[in-house]
């Protein structure tokens, strides 16, 4: 029955088969969560160009000032070249970097099983490991060639990982973990294998290479060391530091040393020279709230081994305990450590302590299954908040410590009957490739996980929350509302969705819930300018301007220190408030209040492209204001954000956006009308009509309509007098002719001769 899968050709093509059978489905899943931000707005936005500024850590924005993965990076901005927005790319390379990992971790247990001593009846001198080991694999030599194969089909079905590849972002993570793997299969080969054993520095080089790579993509590889110094001291013979003989002792710390330099030299370059600090949350909780949630690891470390084991109800989002999801920043609300237990952490402890006891204390007599389970606490390490994460947990983070579970698993069922092994082994490939491949299907969208996370988690208030947010995503806002209703009946002081809700009540047009909503999320939290914003907002819907224009000065009133908001954010909020204000103050028919709003708006964000408009907009549609403003020549205003180009008697204004130019002209009439226009042979075009018309503030005015190719221009002969004003516009389209209009009505024309 297994003869066919004694070739190791055919156990990889076989491993790579059913991987990417069970993933297969992926390709039809959209963009959820953060792919938005890393994969629709900025990957796509960035040009090749742009690369060196990406490796010196002009990253994605989002969570930017905390993390320094160069190497990711710069493949967003190629992937952005090649895929765009399109899902199927973005895919392919999650599903690539899987077969890839999957195929290492076949390469890795190979090498293990091949060149290590893995299980005798007693302890064995270190220098027979590897005799006993052949005698070994010749005694069961079939399970010996199935060992790594087994492993292989283990990991790369996992259900456990879909978070980690078909999340298109996480994937973009994982290069990190590929290059690590690939160092960690260097190492094994160039230390223990006979067959390298002649280039051994050549898998040396490429194993630190492959090191410094991973450490540059994704910081939590930086464990790597740690792990090869784990696997000398279980499974390697070379864990040896004579202190008595000090020549093999700078031996053996020169072995490991290129290692920790690789990581000391990331650690430098992202502290010292990048400014990048360790730690990645921005939680907006009390001190001693977090505190204690950290404090939570050890029952989320017994959580990670339960969805190991059975992972039958795995969700985007994890409740710990009521009250306590996978989001630090969702531990907001004081009331949920009222009846705050701490039995539950004593006795995961307890239990976390006795696993490890029994590695150490197996690690000469089952060295494997040792090795596996120390490789899953360690690898664990980045993620369990020593220093601050986003997240209490996440199936994401088992990507690496899943191999170490494997290898357990494994060391298991060696020491199990063959017809028990051979059962266990059947109904887990079956069972887990089944659940990998449905589990796919809840990431089609942000709708469909966050309702799979309320499947499995229906008192988690985030996942409903999260469910109206998406909604909102899709301007649904009144398929939204019952969501945050719902996220607010199991969680009332949460001011997000609180916020959320009112902003839905407002684009439903449901201005008084939208108001007593604002007003509930700043009872909660009144240092949250989003809500004095959306309350403001409120108001002018209602053209109630006094109200608006006070709830945004008690806006202003807010500190910095009041807030978990970086000086970025709290910059481009205070832009938005002056922005909001210039509205009202529009509204209010107060202009030079209203530019100034404006003014303040942009000098505060500089991309704020919104109140730059409504700048514009607002000295365009009031020509009484352009002299005040600055666009005074004295014989004509003109919009002071247009430039000027003067020419003896002609004046030349361009647009800021360069699509509009206007070209003025004063000039005298010593003779009739009719003479004078006959000698205006100048031509713009073809011409397409031409007459008199009445403008205010002139004799006469004669007006000419031309067609250059597809553009239409038009030109204006003003008379007062015995002057004349010539005046040629293009392209002409309304928005131009406003500002046509703009500057006739200021044009000052002395008609004395």
């Amino acid at each position: 029955m297994f003869k066919i899968f004694s070739s190791k050709k055919i156990q990889i093509l076989t491993i790579v088969a059913l991987t990417t059978l069970v993933y297969s489905n992926i390709f039809q899943n959209g963009f959820v969560s953060d792919d938005r931000g890393f994969i629709l707005k900025w990957a796509p936005s960035k040009k090749i160009s742009d690369i060196p500024k990406v490796l010196v850590g002009d990253g994605p924005p989002f969570r930017k000032e905390a993390t320094y993965r160069p190497i990711r990076d710069t493949l967003y901005v190629l992937y952005g070249q090649v895929f765009g927005t399109s899902t199927f790319g973005w895919h392919l390379h999650g599903l690539l970097v899987h077969l890839a990992v999957t195929v290492l971790v076949y390469l890795i247990v190979d090498s293990l099983i091949r060149d290590h001593w893995l299980k005798t009846e007693g302890r064995i001198r270190d220098n027979s490991r590897m005799e006993a080991n052949v005698k070994r694999i010749k005694a069961n030599e079939q399970m010996g060639h199935l060992l790594p194969f087994i492993a292989a089909l283990l990991f790369g079905l996992h259900p456990i990982h879909t978070e980690a590849i078909t999340f298109m972002t996480s994937s973009m993570d994982m290069i990190g973990p590929l290059f690590m793997f690939g160092s960690f299969y260097g190492w094994v080969k160039g230390r223990g294998s006979r067959e390298s054993r002649g280039s051994w520095w050549k898998w040396k080089v490429g194993s630190v290479g492959l090191a410094g790579l991973a450490f540059f993509s994704y910081e939590m590889t930086l464990i790597l060391p740690i792990l090869i110094l784990l696997y000398e001291w279980t499974i390697g013979k070379n864990f040896q530091f004579p202190i008595s003989n000090f020549q093999l002792f700078k031996k053996r710390i020169l072995v490991y040393l290129p290692y920790f330099a690789a990581a000391l030299i990331y650690v430098f370059i992202r502290v010292f020279l990048v400014g990048r600090y360790p730690g990645q949350a921005n939680y907006w909780i009390d001190a001693t709230s977090f505190n204690w949630s950290r404090f939570m690891e050890p029952e989320v470390i017994l959580k990670y081994l339960k969805i190991l084991f059975f992972p039958i109800n795995l969700s985007f989002n994890h409740v710990i305990r009521p009250g306590f999801d996978t989001f630090l920043a969702w531990v907001n609300d004081p009331a949920i450590f009222d009846n705050y237990q701490l039995w539950p952490i004593f006795l995961a402890l307890i239990v976390i302590a006795a696993i490890l006891v029994l590695a150490f204390k197996i690690r000469q007599s089952l060295p494997l299954l040792s090795f596996g389970i120390l490789w899953f606490f360690v690898a664990l390490l980045p993620f369990v908040n020593i220093l601050p994460q986003p997240a209490l947990m996440a199936e994401r983070y088992l990507f690496v410590a899943s191999f170490g579970f494997i290898l357990a698993i494994l060391a298991l069922l060696d020491l199990a009957p063959k017809l028990t092994r051979r059962v266990v082994i059947a109904t887990l490939l079956l069972f887990w490739g089944t659940l990998t491949y449905l589990r796919n299907s809840d990431w089609q969208n942000g709708i469909k996980i966050w309702e799979a996370a309320a499947r499995v988690y229906p008192q988690s208030a985030l996942a409903y929350n999260n469910i109206g947010k998406e909604h909102v995503d899709r301007e649904e806002y009144e398929k939204a509302i019952p969501f945050y209703q719902k996220t607010i009946e199991l969680r009332p002081r949460y001011f997000y969705a609180l916020n959320d809700l009112a902003t839905s009540w407002r684009k439903v047009g449901k201005l008084d819930l939208s108001e007593k909503e604002y007003k509930r999320t700043l009872s909660v939290n009144p240092n949250y300018i989003q809500s004095y914003l959306g309350l403001a907002q409120v108001y002018r819907d209602a053209k109630r301007y006094d109200l608006a224009h006070s709830t945004l000065l008690s806006a202003l009133k807010i500190k910095i220190e009041d807030t978990p908001l970086s000086d970025e954010s709290f910059s481009n909020l205070q832009a938005s408030i002056y922005n909001d204000m210039g509205l009202v103050l529009e509204k209010q028919d107060k202009v030079k209040e209203a530019l100034e709003a404006y003014a303040r708006a942009i000098e505060l964000d500089s991309q704020k492209v919104v109140a730059f408009n409504n700048w514009r907009g607002l000295i365009i549609k009031n020509p009484s204001i352009w002299k005040e403003v600055g666009g005074d020549l004295g014989s004509f205003a003109y919009p002071p954000i247009w430039e000027l180009v003067e020419k003896g008697e002609e004046y030349i204004l361009i647009s800021d956006d360069r699509r509009f130019r206007i070209v003025i002209e004063f000039g005298e009439v010593a003779e009739s009308l009719s003479s004078y226009l006959e000698k205006q042979t100048e031509t713009f075009g073809e011409l397409v009509s031409e007459e008199f018309t009445k403008l205010s503030g002139f004799d006469s005015t004669y007006v000419k309509i031309w067609q250059d190719g597809e553009i239409h221009k038009i030109q204006f002969f003003l008379f007062r007098g015995m002057r004349v004003v010539k005046i040629l516009a293009y392209p002409s389209e309304s928005s131009l002719k406003a500002i046509v209009d703009g500057i006739i009505s200021t044009i000052h024309v002395d008609n004395t001769n």
